[in-house]
C-alpha cells in the first residue's frame, strides 16, 4: 500500500489507511495534528486505540461492510487524542483495491465536527430546559424534535410523538385547516405568531383542549425546510381575564348604580330642602313679634341647616356628574381656560386683592367643563385659605416625559402634612365649620376629575407659608 500512503500524505483532511481488519497501516499529518498520536506510535495497532469505546462496534460494523466493498459516509463517532480528550468526528470510509480488484485495506477520511456537536448538546440542552413546548415539524408535517414540556402540556411520550403528523396535537374540526395553514407558510416562511387576532386551541391525549399561543420560526436543516414552533398553554392567563372581565364588569354596574343613585337622591332632596328653608324664612318673617330670643335662634339654626344641606346636596349632585356623560375628550387651550376661570372669580380676587399669574400653559386632551371646575377649585381654595398677607397665586406647568405637571402655588395659610390623605375625601374639613364655608367636597371632584383624565394630584406645603397643589394629565399623542 505504498503508493496509497503516499497519496494520502498530500490529502489535507485527516487520513488514515488500515487493513479491513482494522489495523493501522499509515495516517498522514493532519491526523496527526487532529489527535496528536505521532504516526509510529499507532501503526500496526488496531483502531480501537483512538476510539472510544462508546464507538468501538459501531465501528467493528462498518469495517465489516467496507470490507465487502461498500462505500460508508457521514460515519459519527467519538475519537480519543493524545491527552484524552474527546473528539467528535464524521468518517468516510472507502474500500481500498488491489489486484483482481480484490480489496486490500481501506481509507478513512476524518473530519472534526466537535465544535458543531458541542453547539448542538447545548441547543438541546436549552431546547429540553425551555418553559415554552417545542416542536419543529419537517415540511411533510411530521414531527421530528419536542422537548419535556411539550410531552407534559400534551401528555404523550416523545417516542410517541417523533415521526408522527403535527395534526394530532389540533382539535379534530381545525385539522383539515390546519393542513392549508401549512401549505401557505411553505411557501412565504417567516417568523411569526400563529393565528392572530384570534384563539387558538391544542388538543390533549386524553382529547381535552386548551388554550395556547404559538410563535413559528422557519428552520432550514440543509436537506429539508422545517418550522420550529414554541407552544406556550396560555390556560392561567385567560382565567384571569375571564375574572377580571367580570370583576369590570361588576365594577361597571355598581358604579353607574351609586352615580344613579347620588344623582337621583341628591335631586329629590332639592326640592324639600328649598320648602324647608323657605317655609322657615316666611315663618321668622311673619312671627317675627311673637318670639323670643330663643325662638328666633332656633328657626336661625334651621335656616342655616337646610341651607348647609342644600349646599351639601348640591356638591354631592356636582361630584356623581363627573364622568357621567362621558364626554369625549377634545383639544383644550390651558392657558385660555385659566384665564376664563379667573376671570370668573375677579369679584373674589379683587376683594382680596389677590395677585393671579398664568405662566405658560399647554394644550391638553381633556373634558373642557371639568379641567375648569379643576382650575376654579384649586384657585377659589388658595384664594379661601389665605393670610394676613395678600394672597400671591402661580399657575403653571412643565412636561415632564409623558406628562404635563400643572401646578396652583399660594402663600396661604398652608396644610398640615397629616392630612395628606383625608383632605381628598368627601366632606373632610380641616377647620371648624363657620370659620370657612363651603362642604368640603370640592378636592373630591378635583381628584375624581384628574382620574378620569388619567392623571394624579397631589399637594406640598408648608403650615404658615403656602401651598402648592399638582396635577398631571397626559401629554396628547403626536
Amino acid at each position: 500500500m505504498c503508493i496509497h500512503a503516499a497519496a494520502i500524505r498530500a490529502i489535507s483532511d485527516s487520513a488514515i489507511i488500515c487493513t479491513t481488519e482494522g489495523v493501522v497501516c499509515e495516517w498522514n499529518r493532519s491526523a496527526v495534528d487532529l489527535l496528536g498520536f505521532p504516526a509510529d506510535d499507532v501503526a500496526g495497532r488496531r483502531l480501537d486505540v483512538i476510539f472510544r469505546a462508546s464507538s468501538h462496534e459501531n465501528l467493528r460494523r462498518w469495517l465489516d461492510r467496507c470490507a465487502r466493498g461498500e462505500h460508508l459516509e457521514n460515519c459519527q463517532a467519538t475519537c480519543r487524542n493524545k491527552s484524552g480528550h474527546s473528539v467528535e468526528v464524521v468518517m468516510t470510509l472507502v474500500p481500498m483495491h488491489g489486484p483482481a480488484d480484490t480489496i486490500v485495506g481501506i481509507l478513512g477520511i476524518l473530519r472534526d465536527v466537535s465544535g458543531q456537536r458541542s453547539f448542538e448538546r447545548r441547543f438541546e440542552l436549552v431546547v429540553e430546559a425551555c418553559p415554552s413546548g417545542i416542536v419543529m415539524v419537517n415540511s411533510m408535517g411530521s414531527i421530528s424534535l419536542v422537548n419535556a414540556e411539550l410531552e407534559r402540556q400534551f401528555g404523550y411520550e416523545r417516542t410517541e410523538l417523533i415521526g408522527s403528523n403535527i395534526e394530532m396535537l389540533l382539535p379534530l374540526q381545525v385539522r383539515g385547516l390546519h393542513r392549508q395553514h401549512r401549505q401557505v407558510f411553505s411557501a412565504s416562511p417567516a417568523m411569526r405568531a400563529m393565528g392572530v387576532g384570534r384563539d387558538l386551541f391544542a388538543r390533549r391525549r386524553d382529547g381535552s383542549e386548551f388554550p395556547v399561543e404559538i410563535g413559528l420560526t422557519p428552520i432550514d436543516t440543509g436537506d429539508d425546510h422545517s418550522v420550529l414552533a414554541t407552544v406556550v398553554d396560555i390556560t392561567s392567563r385567560k382565567q384571569a381575564e375571564r375574572a377580571i372581565d367580570l370583576q369590570n364588569a361588576q365594577l361597571r354596574r355598581s358604579n353607574a348604580e351609586l352615580e344613579q343613585f347620588a344623582y337621583i337622591a341628591s335631586h329629590d332632596l332639592q326640592e324639600p330642602l328649598r320648602m324647608v328653608a323657605n317655609f322657615t324664612d316666611l315663618l321668622q318673617e311673619r312671627y317675627r313679634d311673637r318670639l323670643d330670643e330663643k325662638g328666633h335662634r332656633y328657626i336661625a339654626y334651621a335656616v342655616d341647616g337646610a341651607k348647609r344641606m342644600q349646599v351639601l346636596v348640591r356638591d354631592l349632585l356636582a361630584y356623581s356628574r363627573v364622568g357621567a356623560e362621558e364626554k369625549a375628550f377634545k383639544p383644550v387651550n390651558s392657558a385660555e381656560l385659566a384665564a376664563a376661570i379667573v376671570e370668573r372669580l375677579s369679584s373674589a380676587i379683587k376683594d382680596c386683592g389677590a395677585r393671579v399669574e398664568l405662566r405658560e400653559l399647554p394644550l391638553v386632551m381633556s373634558d373642557e367643563v371639568e379641567l375648569g371646575q379643576v382650575f376654579q377649585n384649586l384657585l377659589s381654595n388658595a384664594l379661601k385659605f389665605r393670610s394676613e398677607r395678600v394672597p400671591d397665586i402661580v399657575i403653571d406647568a412643565v412636561r415632564q416625559e409623558q406628562f404635563f405637571r400643572f401646578s396652583v402655588s399660594d402663600n396661604g395659610i398652608g396644610i398640615d402634612p397629616r392630612f395628606s390623605q383625608r383632605i381628598f375625601q368627601m366632606f373632610q374639613r380641616l377647620h371648624e365649620r363657620g370659620k370657612y364655608d363651603g362642604s368640603g367636597i370640592g378636592l373630591a371632584i378635583v381628584k375624581k376629575i384628574v382620574a378620569r383624565h388619567g392623571g394624579e394630584i397631589w399637594f406640598e406645603s408648608t403650615p404658615g407659608a403656602g401651598t402648592t397643589f399638582y396635577f398631571t394629565l397626559p401629554v396628547p399623542p403626536g
